[in-house]
């Protein structure tokens, strides 16, 4: 099930594919590789994801499958710091007494998380 709010953004993307259409850009058989947005041909000849509002460059299948497992190596790699970060935070947090100390270790585990959810989404 989706959330309100990211039914409006689904919402806002189909719009903003529906204008691409309307102003003669062409919808492509491919897909963006970071989001799995189908990609638009411009009139100009560009080619552009509409969710990440970048312009894509196509290449060859190999190369394709190249930047593929780059990309998920790269992601795995990402996540593991995050988990050893948060590992290493949770520990310092359970021995530190300060408050104030306390409150900064809890503000980093927040944005490892954070990061730990992005990666997570990314790789769906």
């Amino acid at each position: 099930m989706f959330s309100v709010i990211e039914m409006a953004t689904r919402d806002e993307e189909i719009k903003q594919m529906a204008e691409l259409l309307k102003s003669g850009a062409i919808m492509l058989s491919q897909a963006c590789p970071v989001c799995k947005t189908p990609l638009f041909k411009l009139p100009s000849g560009d080619i552009m994801c509409p969710r990440c509002k970048k312009r894509v460059i196509i290449t060859s299948r190999e190369e394709e499958a190249t930047v593929a497992v780059r990309s998920e190596t790269v992601l795995s790699n990402l996540e593991s710091l995050a988990l050893s970060k948060i590992e290493e935070l949770t520990l310092a947090a359970k021995s530190e007494k300060n408050l104030d100390q306390l409150f900064t270790i809890e503000k980093h585990l927040s944005l490892w998380l954070d990061l730990l959810e992005k990666l997570k989404k990314l790789k769906k």
